[in-house]
């Protein structure tokens, strides 16, 4: 069973520290000329500071995320992506809708995947990014792409407990009842969580409730088994067997 509020993080920053060395002076005492610095040298400290710069730079861009965030989002593993794509999902992690539109107009893939074959929108559905999912779902986003644990954006919706992005991923017709590769479904996802409500939405929409893992186990099983006694009832009252 895969944990819920996993997410998916950029490796820590290298802390650049600067430190000047100011020369002592014992009193009394000439101090030695100091040597002109050749040409070369100047070229070469200009380069020095434009190279401190841009790690500066990006050192500040990493320091916004929090460790956690930073180590989540590594774990997305973008190596594959182009930088387009890696920032499309860069963008999505956050919520960033504008920054996101940029990318895509500029030619960002929407389906791009990472080595765990995340995309942009599992990231944001299970981020809980309600806006985002609706943008890249306007711009062709496959709603039922599955990562290499075989979860959809739904899945990773309700395992998060993302109730709005839930509702707008029904409302835009995912598939209610694939499973990942342990035979879980968005039902079971929702039925391990406390909210009562995505339960009802996907009931409402019609998904299947008798569905098992590959433990046997029905979505009702997992709510008697984590104790939720009004999810209980809801699956009870809808047909739902052990």
């Amino acid at each position: 069973m895969v944990i819920k509020k996993i997410i998916p993080s950029m490796v820590l920053g290298l802390f650049i520290v600067a430190a000047g060395g100011a020369g002592c002076q014992t009193a009394g005492t000439t101090p030695e000329a100091k040597p002109q610095p050749s040409t070369g040298a100047t070229t070469s400290k200009s380069a020095d500071d434009e190279s401190m710069g841009k790690a500066t730079e990006k050192q500040a861009e990493e320091l916004r995320l929090t460790k956690q965030q930073r180590e989540d989002m590594e774990n997305l593993q973008w190596r594959k992506l182009s930088k387009a794509s890696k920032d499309l999902h860069t963008a999505a992690f956050r919520g960033d809708t504008k920054w996101a539109e940029e990318l895509i107009k500029g030619g960002a893939k929407v389906n791009g995947r990472s080595l765990k074959d995340e995309s942009a929108l599992t990231i944001a559905s299970f981020r809980g990014m309600a806006p985002m999912v609706r943008l890249l779902l306007k711009n062709g986003s496959d709603i039922n792409a599955m990562d290499k644990q075989g979860q959809t954006a739904l899945m990773k919706a309700c395992a998060a407990e993302r109730e709005e992005v839930v509702r707008v991923l029904l409302k835009s017709h995912a598939k209610l009842d694939l499973q990942d590769k342990m035979g879980t479904t968005a039902l079971m996802f929702s039925a391990l969580g406390r909210n009562n409500e995505i339960v009802r939405s996907l009931l409402k929409y019609g998904a299947k409730i008798n569905i098992r893992n590959k433990e046997g186990k029905t979505a009702l099983a997992m709510a008697e088994g984590f104790e939720n006694q009004q999810v209980v009832q809801m699956l009870k009252a809808a047909g739902g067997v052990r």
